[in-house]
């Protein structure tokens, strides 16, 4: 079993480590020639990690393997296992370095959406605290001097924000229960349940269903251009670790060829992968350009998948925004009004 050091390597770096030493590759280095090149321009922090990678290459272990040091994600692993072993090394280094720094992107931009509604958000908790504290007892002790009763609304906030920290108790057995029922239950699941489960979820289960045939379009043209046929390529998913509903699936679309069925009905049929995957493999088959016509789908995938998001979080973020919008009308309704009942009372 490998060992994993420590590293401060975030996934950009990680990204432009698989492109420079695919480079590398292209123009003759070999592997460890090609680490120890990066490695002299590198700051001394990431070293060590470039030497763990360096040892275990000398130790005979597969560079895909070797790899696993850096954390990376396991489909990107699994990208590799497939170049280093059925295809062309290098480019394959290179196209796993341009994916993990698409699906970084992707997920930068999500983070940056959603970053300033969350933000405001734990402001506005903030807020409501020290109005709490702070300001609302000044209110109770007025009001109760001058017998004068609150306003309803002044009334239903600090009833909202009192019982607030009831919730937190309730969210904490929520997540138990959810963490509970994947240890006991869920994670005992085959592979192709949980890809069920995750298909027939509410908004998730669309862009699961993009992720995995983005995945499996990239893999597959990624070995017809390197001379590989379906079957074969099929065979190769059914053996490679990482690859989750992918691998799984592969063993029963070889079982449906040998049957003498139509990999495109198959897939259409009984498999989660999106349609449109089953009308790619049949028009590639015919006009002899499979590889072309699955890779132009993978990049279409990843483009809709971006486009997606982006109208999900048009539609999220407003709401959020209105949502927050709401509280601090009511908090300066709760606020104001408990000022003109006195200045009415006066």
């Amino acid at each position: 079993m490998l060992m994993k050091l420590k590293h401060s390597w975030d996934t950009h770096q990680k990204a432009e480590f698989l492109i420079r030493i695919g480079t590398l590759l292209e123009q003759g280095y070999t592997i460890t020639e090609g680490v120890n090149f990066f490695s002299k321009y590198q700051k001394e922090n990431q070293k060590p990690l470039l030497r763990e990678l360096l040892d275990n290459l000398h130790r005979g272990v597969t560079i895909s393997k070797a790899l696993e040091v850096l954390s990376l994600p396991q489909h990107i692993i699994g990208f590799v296992y497939l170049a280093e072993h059925y295809g062309n090394l290098p480019s394959g280094l290179i196209d796993g370095g341009n994916l993990l720094k698409k699906s970084e992107e992707l997920k930068e931009k999500l983070q940056k959406l959603l970053k300033y509604p969350l933000f405001l958000m734990w402001m506005l908790s903030l807020f409501m605290v020290v109005m709490y504290q702070y300001l609302f007892p000044q209110f109770l002790q007025l009001f109760s001097t001058m017998n004068v009763e609150l306003p309803f609304i002044t009334k239903m906030f600090l009833h909202f924000i009192k019982n607030s920290p009831l919730l937190i108790p309730f969210i904490l057995i929520v997540l138990a229960s959810f963490a509970f029922y994947y240890l006991i239950s869920f994670r005992k699941k085959t592979i192709r349940r949980k890809a069920k489960f995750y298909s027939s979820l509410p908004l998730f289960g669309s862009y699961y269903q993009i992720v995995i045939t983005y995945m499996f379009s990239t893999n597959l043209s990624y070995l017809i251009k390197n001379g590989i046929s379906i079957y074969d390529s099929l065979m190769i998913f059914k053996k490679v670790e990482g690859l989750g509903y992918i691998s799984e699936q592969a063993e029963r679309l070889i079982e449906r060829l040998e049957a003498g069925e139509q990999l495109q009905n198959v897939i259409i049929n009984e498999t989660l992968y999106l349609d449109g995957l089953g009308y790619i493999i049949e028009h590639g088959q015919t006009n002899s350009r499979l590889d072309e016509e699955l890779s132009h789908y993978s990049d279409w995938l990843f483009i809709e998948l971006d486009n997606k998001l982006k109208k999900l979080l048009m539609i999220v973020q407003p709401i959020l925004f209105l949502f927050i919008g709401l509280i601090v009308l009511v908090m300066f309704a709760a606020i104001l009004l408990p000022v003109f009942s006195l200045i009415k009372g006066l």
